[in-house]
């Protein structure tokens, strides 16, 4: 099975949680192009910097709060950008038209640890600045 099925499989929801040095942050799967998106949930005093100079993969593409939960605020990442596979819309165009690509030769699915990585430095990162700010 082919790792982008296989994350539906293995997270039915499609997004798993994880923490680190006491943030969560989301990996989630966006469900019509197959690709990964990573958020990070951000604490009140994470304002107090700039929370979006913080580099991660392809530049924050989200800020505000996901699955109806206002409470929560957070910034996120996705994996839809030039060189990165999106496998299921690949698949529709093949689908479709075997001669036809949504992709280009050397494209590369983003995995969960692609993503669990660049959220954990983001962390580390946010970290680092708020103590040189204190």
């Amino acid at each position: 099975m082919k790792p982008w099925h296989q994350f539906k499989v293995d997270h039915p929801k499609g997004y798993y949680e994880k923490e680190y040095r006491d943030y969560k942050y989301i990996v989630f799967q966006y469900p019509s192009f197959g690709h990964l998106n990573g958020y990070i949930e951000l604490k009140e005093d994470d304002y107090n910097i700039d929370v979006e100079s913080i580099e991660v993969h392809g530049g924050f593409t989200y800020k505000g709060s996901l699955f109806g939960n206002d409470e929560k605020s957070y910034v996120g990442f996705d994996c839809a950008h030039l060189g990165d596979l999106c496998s299921f819309t690949e698949e529709k165009m093949r689908f479709f038209n075997p001669f036809s690509s949504a992709s280009f030769e050397g494209d590369v699915w983003r995995d969960p640890d692609f993503v669990e990585e660049n959220c954990e430095n983001y962390i580390d990162e946010l970290i680092r600045l708020k103590e040189d700010n204190k």
